[in-house]
Order: structure tokens, then sequence, then C-alpha cells
């Protein structure tokens, strides 16, 4: 069905590693039971859309991904350049990942735009519009009885003498404003503006964020979201099994009881397959002859809240089959669940359902606790470590569940890529490893490819370990040949010469 189409070399999955090998656990039904993830949209600028990151997989949404773990899909819809302003010639709101983001319909959502809004020029033309714009964005994720978790965030500092300005309307007019809005609506903020932001190191460029300033921007939204969640959980069932606290698989005409718990009083609401809702703390289902994700929300009296999902599954019910598309990056698709790889080898995974994509989500398992949550699913740089099996497992609307196994086998020599320089100066991108900058100008020099690590040597002491790196102010002391030197964890190794010259 897919024969002649040609994979993406992109991360369409979040995920991560423990120390503790696991496989994949497959009950009677030969099902991998997983629950449907909670859901949290991160909306922004580049600052939040992995600018200056390694890859997006770096990005501080896809760093919280994996600090949250398997409970949760954080999808990242930022857009570098954007502005929550309306009237802005790059707003937000006229972005096709706005609309998607609205269509992801989250549980919770995480937004993280200002910094560009404080851009001197556009804070002085629109500035006064940006309260009302905000709300309004708020107000359109709420469209439909649509009610997520919302948290604000704080922007980060600007660290340049030529951002000085634009830093002192971030933290004199933007930051004032979001705070006013959290006020308002009675939401959490999260502060990425000061300590253990306030470092410019973790700013290679004085504005984004490297991998391990990203990786603290992923902990500080990590310790707001996840204190605010305080519920537990367990399943009360006749006939069936409770696979987890928020997991059942019951026989047709069962009875289940969902009940969360609360250290506090407040007030619960449910809702389920059908358009089925319910404001009470315990759930009871009685003879069942279909299943579903049962979702429950928390608020305290003090306007905290949580949330919760359980998912309700009848035994012999299945969601169809799952047809196991698989490819090597440059190669064509091919229906297996066995596929041998090289080391350094990017590998695939495009399962389709019999059922339709559309109705249901997908939940990835494999070796060393690994976890992803989406249909199409990409492995950079395949290792030994990373060989095994992995179990994908498709959910639909009823609650029903089926599962494929794939088995990958990774041997030979190691396939390294090619190094490929590209330099930015004032017409753009050009793939080249040579350039002539002005005195005074900016120039960005990034080579791929994004996954791996990345460490430079330069002129007058120069030294980095991000991939992407920006000199500003360029002068006759910055001028000669930047060294960059490029490992993965497939053993390869190679080294790029970007040669920059004072025009």
């Amino acid at each position: 069905m897919r024969k002649g189409f040609f994979c993406l070399l992109t991360i369409m999955g979040l995920l991560t590693l423990s120390a503790q090998q696991q496989d994949i656990e497959l009950d009677a039904d030969g099902i991998m039971r997983v629950n449907d993830p909670i859901t949290i949209v991160c909306i922004g600028n580049s600052i939040t859309d992995g600018y200056s990151n390694t890859s997006r997989d770096w990005a501080w949404p896809a760093q919280l991904n994996r600090l949250l773990g398997p409970d949760y899909l954080v999808l990242n819809y930022a857009v570098s350049g954007t502005c929550m302003g309306k009237k802005a010639p790059t707003s937000y709101w006229k972005t096709d990942s706005y609309t998607k983001a609205k269509a992801a319909n989250p549980d919770i959502l995480v937004i993280a735009h200002g910094t560009n809004d404080g851009d001197p020029w556009r804070w002085d033309q629109w500035g006064e519009e940006f309260h009302d714009d905000y709300i309004d964005m708020v107000t359109s994720f709420r469209e439909k009885g649509r009610d997520p978790i919302l948290y604000v965030a704080l922007p980060t500092q600007l660290f340049s003498k030529p951002k000085e300005k634009q830093n002192h309307y971030i933290e004199d007019k933007v930051i004032p404003k979001i705070k006013e809005i959290a006020a308002e609506l009675g939401v959490k903020t999260i502060n990425f503006h000061t300590h253990p932001l306030d470092r410019p190191e973790l700013f290679p460029d004085n504005v984004h964020p490297s991998d391990q300033g990203a990786a603290l921007m992923a902990e500080l939204a990590r310790d707001i979201i996840a204190g605010q969640q305080q519920l537990s959980a367990q399943i009360k069932v006749k006939k069936g099994t409770v696979v987890s606290p928020t997991m059942v698989v019951v026989e047709p005409k069962s009875s289940v009881e969902l009940i969360p718990e609360a250290p506090t009083s407040g007030s619960w609401l449910w809702t389920g397959p059908n358009g089925f809702t319910a404001k009470k703390r315990v759930l009871s289902l009685k003879k069942l002859t279909s299943g579903g994700v049962y979702t429950v929300r928390f608020q305290d009296n003090e306007g905290n809240r949580s949330i919760l999902s359980f998912l309700v599954s009848i035994r012999g019910q299945k969601a169809g089959s799952i047809m196991p598309h698989i490819c090597i990056a440059g190669s064509s698709w091919q229906q297996t669940t066995t596929l041998s790889v090289r080391p350094g080898q990017d590998v695939t995974f495009g399962p389709s359902c019999s059922a339709g994509n559309d109705a249901g989500t997908w939940s990835w398992r494999g070796p060393n606790g690994f976890f992803s949550a989406s249909r199409q699913m990409t492995i950079n740089t395949m290792t030994p470590a990373k060989a095994g099996r992995y179990g994908v497992t498709y959910t639909d609307a009823q609650g029903r569940q089926t599962t494929a196994v794939y088995t990958i086998k990774v041997e030979g020599e190691p396939a390294c890529p090619l190094l490929v320089s590209h330099i930015r100066g004032e017409s753009g991108w050009k793939q080249t490893n040579t350039m002539a900058v002005k005195a005074g100008a900016s120039v960005t020099f990034g080579p791929q490819p994004l996954n791996g690590k990345w460490t430079w040597t330069g002129p007058n002491g120069f030294h980095s370990e991000e991939r992407q790196n920006q000199l500003f102010d360029f002068n006759a002391d910055m001028a000669g040949e930047y060294i960059g030197t490029y490992t993965n964890e497939a053993g390869c190794k190679g080294q790029v010469v970007i040669t920059l010259t004072l025009e």
C-alpha cells in the first residue's frame, strides 16, 4: 500500500530512556495494555520551537515529556518568530500550528508567548492590545465546552547589548501584563525569566536556550505541572482484571467503579465516550457492553486543578488489526515486523490500523523504558542498546485496543551520516563552508546532521558545544577557521571546517 513512499527524517514521537531494560508485555488477548496519556499542548515562539537546540527533540517541551513520563503526551506547536498580537505580521493566530494546537484538544495548555511581542517596534504599535489578544487566545481553546488546565509562561531573558531595550520592554511591560492575565484567570505562571535561567551561558546566541538551558526550562515546567496534579486512583471491578490503578479489562456486562482520590475537598467533573458527563467523585459503570476513556477533572477550593484518565476495555473486543509498516532512512516502506539495520541508521515506524487512524490514539513501548505517543515515530541513530522489541497499541474511542510488536536487530558496520555545512549571513542560509562577513554584522553557522554532539574550537579562544552558533558584531579577531567535531551514539566521528573572513 505504501510501496514507493519514502520516510521522513524527523522525530514524530517523544521518547525517553531509563536505566532498566524492559520488554513488551502482552495479555491473553495479545494486547499491550496502555492508557491514554494526558495531552499537553505548548504554544510559543522559537524559544519553545527549539530553534537553537540540537534537534526539536531537545526543545524544552520534548524534554518535559521525558520528565513527566508515558502518562503524558507533550505536543509542541510553537512557531519561530511569532507573536501573540493579532495584528503583528508574524502573528501566531495566522499559523497552521495554531489550528493544529486547537484540534489537539489539550487537557493542559502552556502558553509561552511574549518575547517577540516585547520587541519595542511591535510593542509600541500593538502592546495595548496584548492583554485582549491573550485572553482571546485562551478563550479560543475553551470553545465547544473544552476547558484545558492553563499555565502561562514568563519569557526568558535576553542578554546581548543589542537586545537590551527589548529585554527592558519584556521586564517592564510584557511580564506585568502576563502576571495580570494569570491573576485574572486564576492560573499559575511558569517563571522562565529569573533563577535558575538568569545565566547567559545557557543562551549561546543570547536569546535561545541551549539543550542544557532547555533542560532547566523543562524542569521548571515539570515542577509546576506535576506539583499541581493531586489525584491518585483505584478501580473496583466485577468479572474483570485490573491492569493498573487507571486501567481495567472487564467481561461484557460487567460493572466497574472508577475511584479517584484527592487530598482536599473540591468539585469533580467526568467526561467520557459519546458525550458522557457526570459531577461526582466515584463513577459507577454497570452492565458494560463497550468501554472508553473516562477523564476526571478536579478543582480544589483554592482553584487548583488536576486531571486523571481511566481506560475501560471489554475483553475480546479489538480495534481492528495493525499493518506494521517500517522503513530505514532513504528506503521505501516495508510491511514487516522484523528488520535488521546497521548502527547509526534511522528507523521510522509507520503503522496503520484497519479501524482508521484518525479516530484513536497510538502508544509505544520499547527497550530501556522507551515510550512514544504518536502513530509515525522515528528512532534516530540506532545502536545495539536500542535493539529489541517495540510494541505499539492503537486505542479507539470505545476503549478497544490492538497491538503490533516489531523486532529490530542492529548489526554490522556503522552507517555514518554525511556532514554538511550551512552558514547564514545577510542573505539567509547557504550550503557552504566559507563566507565573507561585514564588520559589525552577525553570522550563524549550523551544520547537519541535527542528531549527535558537536564540539567547536575557533579564533580568539572560541569554544562551543552547540551545533548552531551565532557570532555578533563580527570583527577581525573573529575571522578564521571554526572546527566542528561531530560524534554520535553509533561511534561515528567527523569534522567540518567553517572559514569566516572579514569582508
